[in-house]
């Protein structure tokens, strides 16, 4: 039971250890958060393949933790009859 007791005590803190409070004045404040666009930009309006290229930027920068875009700027996707289709894949 003792051997017990110290492992949990000597786990305890470890873990206590790690997660200390370091020097905060080498916190780098320069460069601002980048919080992430809450609806489609009008700039990814203007054109099939600038409405493809921020979906596939969109696709590769989220995560599921990010707020859910707001499509409310977006009445019909853009489309074209004489682009070449984009290489998704």
């Amino acid at each position: 039971m003792n051997r017990l007791r110290s492992t949990i005590l000597c786990t305890a803190f470890l873990l206590g250890a790690c997660s200390g409070g370091g020097d905060r004045s080498k916190i780098d404040v320069s460069q601002p958060t980048v919080r992430p666009q809450l609806s489609v930009p009008d700039s990814a309006l203007g054109s099939s393949g600038a409405y493809t290229q921020y979906l596939l930027n969109l696709v590769q920068t989220t995560s599921e933790q990010d707020e859910p875009l707001l499509l409310d700027s977006v009445g019909t996707p853009p489309s074209s009859d004489t682009d070449e289709p984009i290489q998704i894949g």
